[in-house]
């Protein structure tokens, strides 16, 4: 960072975004080194400041220094745990085998659904009657009204026909990076951290929501997870 931009260190600031949930400005701001390749100096200043690529805008601000906007989009990930009363290939479980197809259709059509990928340990963590559900959205309020609204809401209140008590958390909410597909060890560790400490920025519920900036100062702040 020092030999791209010279001696002048740059100064964060960290503000709301105001346009979606789940998304955080930083300001970064700079002396802008001579040069006559000015867009190349600043393609070098954004490889430097986004290694990993793909989630970040670039806005100039035209003053006397060279000053940009970088936007980190953040998604809200959703992962519930549940042991089956009986195999799912059973009588038992034959009113909620029938039904997985039609809500996962219309999770993915509702408003502020992202993904509901496969994570890269799938059974390793979770497995036999364990069975994890992991969905991402852009924000608590897009999950929410699907999740306790409509047949997804049905759904729900038949729970205890076809699943045990779960010793501990059933479910987790958690703020990543678009683009991050969380694995069952990391759904793991959110829910024992919920399981110990309660909902923080961290590890959270519904009934006590937390946003993107409270994450990202409650990560900095944290010795450990």
């Amino acid at each position: 960072m020092n030999r791209l931009l010279g001696s002048t260190a740059p100064r964060w600031s960290l503000a709301p975004s105001k346009s979606k949930p789940g998304h955080t400005v930083t300001s970064i701001r700079f002396t802008l080194q001579h040069t006559d390749k000015p867009q190349e100096f600043v393609q070098n200043a954004y490889n430097a400041l986004n290694p990993g690529g793909g989630f970040f805008c670039i806005e100039p601000v035209y003053d006397k220094f060279a000053a940009f906007m970088i936007q980190q989009i953040y998604h809200l990930i959703h992962a519930n745990v549940a042991i089956t009363r009986a195999p799912l290939d059973g009588p038992i479980m034959a009113g909620f085998v029938n039904q997985v197809d039609e809500i996962n259709a219309l999770a993915r059509e509702s408003p502020g659904f992202v993904a509901q990928p496969t994570p890269a340990d799938e059974g390793q963590v979770f497995s036999g009657r364990a069975l994890m559900n992991l969905s991402i959205w852009e924000s608590v309020e897009s999950l929410d009204r699907f999740t306790h609204q409509g047949r997804h809401a049905l759904a729900l209140e038949r729970r205890a026909e076809w699943f045990e008590q779960y010793d501990g958390p059933n479910y987790v909410l958690y703020w990543a990076p678009a683009g991050h597909i969380p694995t069952e060890a990391e759904v793991k560790q959110r829910i024992d951290y919920l399981a110990k400490y309660g909902p923080t920025p961290f590890a959270f519920i519904f009934e006590q929501r937390f946003t993107v900036e409270e994450m990202l100062a409650f990560k900095k702040g944290a010795r450990t997870f």
